[in-house]
């Protein structure tokens, strides 16, 4: 049983860090502003490479899901650090070249995170099955984590001269090297067996009611557009309204903080409160997010980043927690991806949003407020097509029944 503890608390642990090292992903906005310094890259550009990589990252997932049921999680995740180092290493030998960049971030290095995310994620809440919220956020929170890291070693060294070039090279060799040996240590319980397929009452359990499916898309699709659009230009949204340099770039850091503990915030809070958790986070996003150009002090600038960042964070969360409380943990392979492909959707629509509209207005007044709007139309669709559950959440809260206490 001890020996068990261990094997458990180092797969956790080791998901952690694989996460930490190819978080990588949200730290783009730095690296976007040094290359369009660098080779005069457009807006549009850069966000198409960032979207790319989403998009990539989501469609991978969903038969990514599968194999980490047929052939376990170890072996997903380490063809996924492989594939980082091949892409990230690509870009630095790209000499500049657009399309080089674009295959290896938007399509190589994709295609690896969407082969990773899933194998550390089904680990932690197969180990711990009765606190589904909070592993779902501390098994994701490295992700968001590894941006904070990132971007601010990527920023001291760019103040140093350093090529963009030769960050990406960095980030090959170091973050997929540690990203490949903590993959190494990933297993599942011996109660979750590897599997080559479902049985029929696991195959009946991981099926969804159709409403609540499209209720789950519409909610991630609405929460990510919004803080993919954020992420994807945030330093740039700072330098457009006067705010310095490095505090736009410790922007990106402080969004990444926040999108790491919003992770395990709100893991915590689907444990106390469940479901209403969804609608909450998606309201309270649409505020912060539509207010957003009026933050052009560099303080407020940055609370403004981090409640941003906590509440992106949320997405990564909720949706897996609710799908896994409703349909077991087995739904997070076979289910979550398809609701996760919402997430590569909003990837492309959300950065590229930002940057068209900036290219036409010089600004980007117009793509928070689209950004907000659609946060609003997140919070009515998941309402409507969950009125009787939610109600009767409200309900059980109210009262405050045993089960929510």
């Amino acid at each position: 049983m001890k020996n068990n503890r261990f094997v458990a608390y180092l797969a956790v642990a080791s998901g952690v860090l694989m996460q930490l090292c190819l978080g990588a992903l949200y730290a783009w906005s730095t690296f976007a502003a040094a290359l369009r310094e660098e080779y005069g890259f457009r807006a549009s550009q850069m966000a198409l490479v960032f979207g790319t990589t989403i998009a990539t990252f989501t469609l991978v997932m969903l038969p990514a899901g599968r194999w980490v049921t047929r052939y376990g999680p170890r072996k997903l995740a380490i063809a996924g650090a492989l594939l980082f180092i091949l892409g990230y290493g690509l870009v630095s030998f790209s000499g500049g070249n657009f399309w080089l960049i674009y295959l290896g971030a938007g399509v190589i290095a994709g295609a690896g995170i969407g082969c990773y995310y899933t194998a550390p994620l089904t680990c932690s809440v197969a180990w711990f099955p009765e606190r589904k919220g909070l592993m779902t956020g501390l098994s994701v929170a490295g992700f968001g984590a590894g941006a904070l890291l990132v971007s601010t070693i990527a920023e001291m060294l760019l103040e140093r001269g350093w090529h963009p070039l030769t960050l990406f090279r960095l980030l090959a060799f170091v973050n997929g090297s540690i990203a490949f040996l903590a993959a190494t240590q990933l297993r599942l319980p011996p109660s979750h067996p590897v599997s080559e397929t479902l049985s029929p009452s696991e195959e009946a359990a991981v099926r969804v009611d159709r409403k609540y499916f499209w209720s789950l898309v519409a909610g991630m699709f609405a929460a990510t557009f919004s803080g993919l659009l954020v992420i994807g230009h945030l330093k740039s949204i700072g330098l457009s309204y006067g705010i310095s340099p490095h505090t736009a770039g410790l922007a990106v850091g402080v969004f990444a903080v926040g999108n790491s503990l919003g992770r395990l915030i709100w893991g915590a809070a689907y444990d106390r409160f469940g479901r209403l958790c969804l609608p909450a986070a998606l309201l309270l996003q649409a505020v912060v997010v539509g207010f957003l150009p009026l933050f052009r002090v560099e303080g407020l600038f940055l609370v403004a980043s981090f409640a941003i960042g906590v509440l992106f964070g949320s997405a990564f969360v909720l949706y897996a927690s609710d799908l896994a409380s409703r349909c077991g943990s087995k739904a997070l392979g076979y289910v979550y991806p398809f609701v996760f492909l919402a997430y590569g959707a909003s990837g492309i629509a959300g950065p590229l949003c930002g940057g068209l509209l900036f290219d036409t207005f010089g600004n980007y007044i117009a793509s928070c407020a689209v950004a907000s709007l659609l946060s609003i139309g997140g919070v009515a669709v998941f309402v409507a097509l969950n009125n009787e559950e939610l109600l009767e959440d409200v309900r059980g809260f109210l009262r405050l029944d045993p089960e929510n206490d």
